[in-house]
Parts: structure tokens; sequence; C-alpha cells
């Protein structure tokens, strides 16, 4: 008996897919390389016992795992296939000259080891987790292999094993990660997890041109990543939020080039705004996001307007509408970028219309205001064409259009004149979609706005020169001509005629579908579902805007179709948009009035090729029904397609692109000349790399339109189920022809032994599609909807069984609720569920599955899932003669009499008759439950800002007394961790802080004040970055709390210190009852102004001992951080106030019987510290040398040296100076340090 069985069980047994998927590898890991793996596993079907999703953040290092395979995305934990023994780094530091620091000692362990994921070729390496936290990999020497059969052994490997002896890995990617630092992680080699994606699809590698949006960006194509300045120290990033050091550009287009092999032309898109739909009243410029960011390193600039003169755009929901216009700095750097990668640049200047809610403006279309944030596509004369006192056909129609063509023209001349100073572009386009002024008739049936447009091509190409590809991209709906009332007029042929146009740039979204829910609409006579290629493939040319159109809104309801006609000349195609062939391949004649022109346009046919500059459609349901549908809830623009349930999609945009590029790379569907199949430009590619966007939405506010959106960003790597089900097979020499079906499914990772039919289930169980044998290969049929095959009950065979077998399950055991586990790309590939229910009572089904889903998809899994296990019980078997032959697995039937139906058949037994088993069809009222969560996990980037550096060069301590300190403090906000400070000029590391210090600003002026006692008469008004300031008990403030340097007018730091502390505002703090200079810095005390630097001497700053052969040295200071590039200079000069001899105190004056004056004083002493004994201090400068100024009348008369603290003024010294023994003067002493000269001074009194 011969058996075509739908059922999987026993199709593939032994035969078909019986190969293992994973080989095993045996104890001598190091022999991967080059070896066969044998022993392919052959068995029939086991019962299946289904696994709990695993964590993906486990890795291992095991014996006999079997390499897993990947298709699509995945994240893979590592196996260490080899490692050398962990090596010990000892890096010494020595002083630097004048520094004080002793030698330290630092040891690192660096770990060598090859880390394999997976079987290869892996197309992109991704984000890489240690120990389950984002890997930070500046600095770090990784290399990648892709597990190619080409692939040569490791160079470390290599080196340590010897030339010949080193295996080459062939066929496994793998990481190898050379001389980690082993600290960060505990001393340990860390668990590694990979995000892997190994491209499977047919999509990726026929892609050769892609859009790159978002347009409005003022830093967003920087390959350099930028910082925000939010202060002093402060700063987030700008351009890099995924993973630190790598701006968004670059990751974004690592990820393009490498999903996209053979991908040849990039069209990066540049935006400037219009404010009026009314185009006699629009205004294009270039605008800002902010009129106040600053950007570090980088001024905002586009087309000589700077960020001081430019206009803000508009605020929606509390932020900006848009970015604003890349920089013309970051476009420059972005072009380079592109052609150092070996892409060829399309320049896209974009117009996006900036009208908030709310404007007042009036409205062309007749409506009380004009239409929030608009379609460029709108912009026209006013009243517009059809509204009553239209200026439509006449001068003034032309005049309203003149005035717009100014600014447009600057726009578009400006990125011609960028395109040369980037040193040439292989393709601009003069403009994009301009539906509505490229159809404003002037007085002649004139187009004043295609006038100017060649005039405007002609204009770019004397700059550009001809070596730059010129065309403009006109919308689907305009590129073919204009026609009102009866008239059609081909008003783009002189541009498209024009010398200086090289292409026809169509932006291709017609319909490519008519798809409905139900089991009645026309296009099931078509196909079984909306995804299948060969039916968007066909509508291409076909259907809607081909065959027949729609006259009323009404009749598309009821699918009332008007055939498209041409009875007066036999030329249909010019009504047709989509009969792109008849419109490149025929002479064109206008028909102003309906009547045929005598002579054509000066359209010449053939003689172009069509771009077409946009392709691609939303990724939501029923997408493909009308692609040129934008969902954004800011816009009046914001729509869902015809008949869209309005619900996230990804399958079918990419059926469209695969739909596209399969019809335009058919020579038998293109000829020669016509579609340009390398210009076939995807809509679209985004510079903000996912899963940041769309899920940092506090950072850009279009991340809510990701999900429904246009975006190939987060879902190129993806599979149709048939592109899945094919590679599976294909890899065992078979053939499987599934159905494209939803959802699109992120990847799928096998981990483990076992046959190709275990995946392939998973794939159908996951898509909704069942297995039939026709031919010689298995076909994969989605249940779709359609009319059932209606079988008399006479025409049933009779049997030892009954005729009919109805079987019904029971229904309380009926799930009614499912459970899916899935991986999560957007969360970092963490396992994630989604839910299902249905409306009756039943069981919970919980069910697990190896794949990676996007939340869309995943509730569309979950709803087929649970329509499938509902339906599960309910079939009827039934025979028929063996004449009856036209029925296959997959029909549908209904049989009469039977109330229930209808059924599919699910397996066919032929022999004596053929006895067909059915189940019924799926009810389809299972539906997905649970809130949207937030979009993706938010990793914390730390951008690398510039640290604020204060030096404080203070007096010694008195455990030192000989060498001053200087004491740094260092904030930045984010905190990278730790800041070493070296010395620039030696390299030598004097310090490393592991805190933020605490540093600050005066207020408000600070005034002089008594040394070393409570000063109530002053204050202290400080605004601190960070910290936090409290009181003390006075006991506590003499004790050495709560101190603070203050820099002064004169550039010494006094040291403050204060009992009470007042918060103002936040960072803002009163400071009162303060002790004065102290910690030797008596000699600081002097006046501050505002604006002067402020120290919170804590433990978050460090002290540096200042040898006195550096005092009055400059010296370059390096702030440097993790992966902070050269770091932040600071050059130290210290002087030798702080260190200098204090000033002597108690001084007095007293005669002598000869007449002489004895002068005594008492030396002080920073070891003394705060000591009050009565024994005279050390001596800490020796010898002992005392310099005595006499000064009379404010002139110095006499300088006296002294070797002790006393100093003999002679009578007869007195004498000459004074002209008679002195009654009266003062006198200065200054301790001389034979080093450093002269202290500071103490002044007394003599009196008689």
């Amino acid at each position: 008996m011969a058996t075509l069985a739908l059922s999987v069980a026993g199709q593939f047994a032994g035969g078909l897919l019986g190969g293992p998927i994973g080989a095993t590898v045996g104890r001598a890991l190091g022999a991967l390389a080059g070896s066969a793996v044998d022993g392919w596993l052959f068995g029939q079907q086991a019962q299946k016992s289904e696994a709990p999703l695993f964590d993906v953040r486990l890795g291992a290092s095991s014996e006999g795992l079997g390499i897993p395979r990947l298709y699509g995305w995945g994240r893979l934990s590592g196996n260490i296939i080899w490692a050398r023994e962990l090596v010990r780094h000892v890096s010494e530091t020595a002083g630097s000259k004048g520094m004080a620091p002793a030698t330290e000692e630092a040891e690192e362990i660096l770990a060598s080891f090859a880390v394999a994921f997976c079987e290869g070729p892996v197309a992109r390496l991704g984000r890489i987790w240690a120990d389950g936290q984002l890997l930070d990999t500046r600095g770090l020497n990784l290399r990648f292999y892709h597990g190619d059969e080409t692939q040569t052994p490791d160079s470390l490997i290599e080196a340590l094993q010897g030339s010949g002896n080193a295996p080459a890995y062939r066929g496994v990617c793998y990481l190898m990660v050379e001389n980690l630092p082993l600290s960060r992680f505990g001393n340990r080699i860390p668990q590694l997890s990979a995000e892997l994606c190994r491209v499977v699809g047919d999509l990726e590698p026929s892609i050769r041109a892609m859009t790159i949006i978002p347009g409005a960006t003022e830093f967003g194509y920087d390959p350099e990543p930028r910082v925000r300045v939010l202060g002093p120290g402060a700063g987030v990033s700008e351009n890099a939020h995924l993973l630190a050091g790598t701006s968004n550009w670059s990751w974004s287009l690592d990820e393009l080039q490498t999903l996209c092999p053979n991908l040849k032309h990039v069209a990066l898109v540049v935006s400037w705004f219009g404010d009026d739909l009314r185009c006699a009243n629009c205004t294009v410029e270039p605008r800002v996001e902010d009129a106040t960011r600053n950007i570090e390193g980088a001024d905002w600039s586009v087309a000589g307007v700077t960020r001081a003169a430019a206009r803000v755009v508009s605020s929606h929901a509390g932020g900006p509408s848009y970015g604003g216009t890349p920089s013309d700095a970051s476009v420059l750097a972005a072009i380079a970028d592109l052609k150092a990668r070996g892409l060829k640049v399309t320049i896209y200047p974009f117009v996006l219309m900036d009208i908030p809610q709310g404007n007042g403006l009036g409205d062309p279309f007749g409506g009380s205001e004009q239409a929030a944030y608009p379609w460029r596509g709108r912009i026209t004369c006013s009243p517009a064409p059809g509204q009553p006192g239209s200026p439509e056909g006449s001068a003034a129609a032309a005049a309203q259009v003149a005035a717009f063509v100014p600014g447009y023209r600057a726009m578009v001349l400006h990125y011609a004149q960028l395109a040369v100073a980037a040193g040439g572009v292989d393709a601009m386009l003069i403009g994009s979609e301009m539906v509505g002024l490229s159809s404003v008739r002037g007085a002649g049936n004139s187009f004043p706005f295609v006038d100017a447009l060649v005039t405007l091509a002609a204009d770019v190409r004397a700059i550009v020169g001809p070596a730059t590809k010129l065309t403009y991209a006109a919308d689907w709906s305009e590129y073919s001509g204009c026609q009102k009332n009866g008239a059609k007029f081909f008003h783009l042929d002189p541009l498209w005629a024009s010398l200086n146009i090289d292409a026809i740039g169509i932006d291709c979204y017609m319909p490519l579908a008519d798809w409905r829910d139900g089991e009645a609409h026309a296009d099931l006579a078509l196909a079984r579902t909306g995804y299948e290629l060969d039916y968007l493939v066909g509508n291409i040319a076909r259907g809607e805007g081909y065959d027949w159109f729609y006259a009323s809104e009404a009749d598309r309801r009821a699918q009332l179709r008007t055939p498209i006609t041409d009875g007066a000349h036999g030329e249909p195609w010019i009504w047709r948009y989509k009969d792109i062939e008849a419109f490149w391949g025929q002479q064109h004649f206008d028909r102003p009035g309906g009547v045929r022109n005598a002579f054509p346009t000066a359209w010449v046919p053939g003689s172009k090729p069509i771009w077409l500059t946009e392709i691609g459609c939303g990724a939501v349901d029923k997408g493909a029904n009308q692609p040129n549908i934008f969902g954004d809830n800011k816009s009046a623009e914001d729509g869902r397609p015809y008949f869209s349930a309005g619900t996230p999609d990804a399958l079918i945009q990419r059926q469209v692109l695969r739909a596209h590029h399969q019809r335009w790379n058919d020579p038998t569907l293109n000829p020669a000349g016509m579609v340009d199949p390398e210009r076939l430009y995807c809509w679209t590619w985004d510079a903000r790399p996912f899963p940041v966007f769309p899920a940092l939405t506090e950072v850009w506010s279009d991340g809510t339109n990701h999900a429904t959106g246009h975006w190939l960003t987060g879902r190129l790597g993806g599979l149709a189920s048939d592109e899945l089900a094919h590679a599976v097979a294909s890899e065992f020499d078979s053939l499987v022809f599934a159905a494209p079906s939803a959802p699109l499914i992120g990847g799928l990772t096998v981990s483990g032994a076992g046959t190709a039919r275990d995946v392939l289930e998973t794939v159908f169980d996951l898509t909704g599609q069942k297995l039939a044998a026709r031919g010689d290969a298995m076909v994969g049929l989605a249940q779709g909807a359609g009319k059932a095959i209606e079988l008399e009950y006479e025409i049933l065979a009779s049997t030892d069984a009954p005729v009919l077998l109805r079987r019904r399950g029971d229904g309380a055991e009926k799930p009614a609720r499912l459970t899916l586990g899935h991986f999560d790309r957007e969360r970092d590939y963490l396992a994630a569920t989604s839910a299902a229910i249905r409306p009756e009572q039943g069981p919970l089904v919980t069910q697990n599955l190896p794949v990676v889903l996007d939340s869309g998809a995943a509730r569309q899994a979950a709803e087929r899932l649970l329509d499938q296990h509902a339906a599960g019980g309910d079939r009827i078997e039934f025979a028929l003669p063996p004449g009856q032959i036209a029925l296959e697995p997959g029909d549908r039937v209904s049989l009469s009499g039977l109330a229930e139906g209808p059924f599919e058949i699910t397996e066919i037994r032929d022999g004596a008759v053929r006895q067909i088993s059915a189940s019924a069809v799926r009810r389809g009222d299972a539906l997905a439950t649970g809130i949207d969560r937030p979009r993706g996990n938010r990793p914390a980037i730390m951008p690398v800002v510039t640290p604020v550096v204060v030096a404080a060069h203070l007096p010694p301590l008195p455990s030192d007394p000989l060498r001053s300190r200087l004491v740094l403090g260092v904030y930045a906000d984010p905190w990278p961790g730790a800041v070493e400070i070296v010395d620039d000029a030696t390299g030598t590391q004097l310090a490393r802080l592991s805190r933020p210090a605490a540093i600050g600003e005066l207020l408000t002026p600070l005034a002089s004040g008594p040394e070393a006692q409570w000063d109530r008469g002053n204050r202290l008004d400080i605004q601190l970055n960070a910290g936090h300031l409290a009181d003390a008990e006075p006991l506590a403030a003499l004790a050495g709390t709560n101190r603070v340097a203050v820099e002064t007018d004169a550039g010494d730091w006094e040291v403050i210190g204060f009992a009470n502390s007042e918060l103002v505002t936040p960072g803002q703090y009163r400071l009162t009852a303060l002790l004065r200079g102290l910690e030797g810095s008596g000699h600081a005390i002097g006046t501050a102004s505002a604006g002067r630097r402020v120290l919170v001497l804590n433990q978050a700053v460090v002290t540096l001992a200042v040898e006195t052969d550096w005092i009055g040295e400059g010296r370059d200071l390096r702030a440097t951080t993790t992966g902070g590039g050269a770091g932040e200079i600071v050059t130290v000069a210290p002087g030798p106030g702080p260190v200098l001899p204090l000033p002597p105190v108690h001084l007095k004056g007293s005669r002598v019987a000869d007449g002489s004056i004895t002068l005594q004083w008492t030396r002080r002493s920073r070891a003394d510290g705060d000591g009050w004994g009565v024994a005279e201090p050390p001596l800490e400068f020796a010898p002992e040398n005392w310099q005595v100024e006499i000064v009379t009348g404010g002139v110095t008369v006499r300088i006296l040296s002294a070797v002790h603290s006393s100093a003999l003024y002679p009578l007869s010294d007195q004498v000459t100076d004074h002209g008679a023994p002195a009654s009266s003067f003062t006198f200065n002493v200054r301790q001389v340090s034979a080093a450093l000269g002269a202290g500071h001074g103490a002044t007394g009194e003599f009196h008689d």
C-alpha cells in the first residue's frame, strides 16, 4: 500500500532528511579542524519531550558537546576549544621627577583562549556579553573567525603550536581572545556569549542598493563618537548608544554590510524642512533640534548656517518633532566612510514638512488649518487644484511655484557642492515625490515646477560634472504623468528627456495585493495566502493599477473592479501606473482635454534605465495592499493599509522586497536596459542600530513607529518559513518547498544532535503548515482560506470500517490558553513568553521553541499554535473509490448532510480505496493577550566625557613638613570607573582616582578674613557639580571635618573649614561659620571673585607630594580614562608659596643698655601642627637664617641678617637710618630657605 501522509511522522523516516543537525566533537578539541564528523544518526522518530528554554547567558568548557547550528539570529554561549596557560603580567611604575609616589608593581592575569559558537559560515558578530554583561571591547584583542571552509589557523595558536600543527577549525565559527585582563572578572575567565547571524535567506544576498536614514539627525551620520556637553565634565552620548566608543553609524553600517554581502549602492538621505503647504509661503531650510546644544569637538553648520542662526524644529509630545538637519561635516564624514567601505554613494536631498498641530496656517485644500506634519507631496498652489478659486492653469499658479523654487534650489545645489567637496559621488537625486508641485499647471498647459527641475538638473550637472549620475525620484503616482478630467499629460517627460538626467527614478510603492480576511474575497483565486511570492511577483504587473481600478471606496469594499481600457486609441497602458514596461518602451502622446496630440513628447522610448529609488512596504498586516502607508501618530499621514488590522507583520515586508528582487532580476520579465537591477533601493536601513533603536524612545521619538514601519533594521537576517525550510533541507541534499507563512522567524538555533525533521516540525508548527508529497518533493502547505470541495455522501466507498467516521475531542480537554516561550532579540535574547486565549473554557498549554521572535511575531505564533491545538481533536475519516484522484493533502472538503466543516485533508492512503483523514479547519478565534512591554533593554552606555581636573597646590602637612601637596580632584558624569593621572612627558602613572570629586565654583565674592579663627562675617556661596555637604559640630570642624579649598584671585588656594551648610537649591550651598587659612594656607587668605574654583577635600581627591625641585617648573599631567583616547591635559606649575617658611610669631623689640635694640620672635614649624607647647618648634629649614627689614615711613631703611630667632639693631645703625636713636619703627621678619629663598613674613612694631 502506498501512502501519502501529510503528517510529519513517517515522511522522513530513514530517508529524505535523516541526518542530524550538529556534529559531536570528540575529546581532542584541538582536532576539530579538518576532521570529518561521522556517525550521522538515522532512526525512527522518537516521542519528543519538550525541554524548557535554557538561559543563553550560560557558557561552558566541555568535551563531547554538539556544535550548534544557527539559522538567522541568535545569542550563543561559547565553548572553549583552545587555551594557553594564564600569563602573569607585572607592570612597574616608578615615581616621576619631582613627584613622590613610590615604585609600585601592578599585577594582571592575562588569558588567551578560543571560544567556539556554532557551525559556520556566520555573517555577523554583534554584541558580546561577559558574565551576562555587555562587554566593552575597547582595548581588547579579539579576532573573529566566521567559520568558512577556507579560514586559516589563528596566528597565536600557530605561533605557540608551530606552523603546520595548528588547527584552523574550518567550518566552526569561533572567537579568539588574546591576553584578556581577568581582574575585572574576579581573576577568572568569564562566560562569553555572542550575538551572531548566519544569513541563509535569499533576500539579503539579493540586495544591492539601500537607503540610509534618518535624514534628520545632526550628528547621527558621523562615524566618530560624539559627546553632548551638559556642563563642565558632564555629558551624554550624542551618537553612540549601543556600544561605548563605537558610533551608531559605524555599528549600523557594519551590520548592514555583513548581512548584505552584495551591497553596492547606498542612498544617504539628508533632510531640510518646509513650513507651509502653500508653495508661495513655504521656506525650505536646514533646522536644528536644539538652539543651545554643545557637541564636544564639533560645531553644527549647514550651508553656512550656524546653530545660533538656524531655526529650531517644532515640538511634539514634549520633545522635538524631528532631529536636526545633518551637519555638513558629518555628511562629508559619512560619504568618506561609505567610500572607504567600497560602497557607491547616492545623495538623497529630502524635504520634511515641519508643520505642527495648531499651526493656524491657511489650508490650500480647504481645511480649517493645514494638516500636521504632512507629506511633502502635498505642497501645491493655493487654493489647490480642484478647490474654488484655484489659480491652476494660469500665470498666477506659475508665480506661486516660482516663489517656492529658490529655497528648494538652495538645498539641492548645496548638496551638489558638498558632493564635490567629498571628492565626488556616484549619483544624486535632485528631489523626490514633489507630486503636488510637479502637477501644478501654468498657462498653456505648462508645468512650471517641472521646468524648474530641468533647469536645476543643468545647474547641478555644471557643479558635479559628468561622472555623477542624476535623477529625480518621482512618486509611483507621478512618474508616468498626471491625469485630470479626462486629460493626460506626461508632464515629467521634459525632465526624463533632459540630457542632464541619467535615469528615471521611481519611488515604487504600487499596491501588490488586494488581500482581505475571510473566505470569499477575489484574490483567493490567485493564492492561498497573501504571502505567496508568485502572487506578489505577478501583481507587480497585474491587478489594481494594471488590469483594473476601484472607482470609489464603496467599490473597493465590495471588490467591484472596473477594467482599465482606452477605447479611443487602444493605449490602455497610459492609464496604468503599473505598466512600467509600456511606459519605458512606448512613445508618449499628451492628451489635453482628452484629445491625443499628433506629436509625441520628447521622451525617446527605452533611452534611459529606470531606478526604483525606493521599494518596500510597512511591516504591518496586509502591508502589500498599500505599501505607501507610513505609520506615524503625530502626522496627518498616519494610517494603515486597506483592510489591515494594524498589527505588526514583518513577513509581508520581507515578501514584498523578495518579490521585487525576483521580478526585476528575471530577464524574461525585465527587458535589458529597463529597470536596473542594481538600483532597487530598499527603504530603509537606519543609522541608529538595533535594538537601541527603537528602544530608546526618550532619545528618538519615532521609535514607536518601528513595529509597523518600513525599517529593515532589526529585521534583515530573519527568515520566512520557506527560506528556513529550504536552508535546512538543502544542507541534506533534499528538497522541501514550504509556503511562506507568518510569522517572520528572527532566528532558530539547533543545539543538539537530531534530525532535520525535528527542525522542520518546529518551523511548520510555528507557521501553521503541514507537509504533503507532491511529485519527488515534500511541500509545506499553509492553511489558507477558500471554498471547500463538497462531496456527496453517495460517492463514499464502502469498506469494513464505517463509511464515515467522525471523531470529536472532549471539549473540556481542548486548550483555551497557550503560552509560547521564545527568545527576544530586543531584550538581549533572554527568554520571553507570549500568551493567547480562546473564548472557551479549557486547559493551559505551554510550548517552548528555540526560536527568536519579536513581540509581533510571537503574538502571531501564539494565536496560530493555540488554534492548531484546539482543532486537532476534530477529524473525519472516510474512503473514496480509487478513481477519485483529484483530491490531494491540503485540500478542503465538506460532506453533504454533515453540519460541521469544512475539513482539511491531512492524510491519504492509496490502496483498493483511497482512505482519507481530514482535520477540522482552524477556527481562528485565538487572540494574543498581554500588554506591550517597553521595547528592548537599555544599555548603560557611558560616553567618554572630557573630565574636569582641578589641581590645588597646598602647603605641607605636619607628617611631611618639607614637601608641599598637589591635591587632585577629577569630575566626570558619567563617571568612567577610574581616572589615571600620568606625567605626560614620561608616561608615569602618578595617581588613580576611583571616585568623582566634588568640584564647583563660587557664586558670590569672598572677602579676606581672620586666620584660624571663626569668620562669622563672611559666607561661601558655592555651586557643586556632585556630592553633598552637611553641617558639623564646631569641635568637629575645628578637628578637621568639612574642608574645602578655594582658589583666590591671586591664584593661591586657601583651605577653609565650615560648620554650617545650607542647601539652597540642588547643588547650591551656603556655607557659614568659616575657619580661614587652615593647613598652613594663611598666606593665601585674600579675596576670591565669583566663578573661582572650589574643591571639596574629602576621600575622593588624591594627594601628590611635591619635591622641591619641581617648584616653579611647569608640568603637563594627563587625565586618562578607559577608552578615553588622548585624555585631558592639565598644566601644573607649583609656585613656592605653599612651601615657603612660615612667618614667625610673637614679634617684639626691646632696648638694651648700650642703646641697641634687640628684635625677637618665635619661629614656626609645619611639623608642629596645632601644638601649643612652650618648647620651640623644630627647625625645618637648615641652616637657620633670618632676614629682618627695618621699615620707617613705609620705606625699608635697613636689612639685618640673623642665624637665630633674634637680631640686634645697633645704636650706630639707628642713628644712620633715623638721624637719632630710633623711637619707633616696624620690622618684617622672614625665615630664609637656602633652596627657596625668603619665606612668608610677619610684621612687628617697636615703640620706645
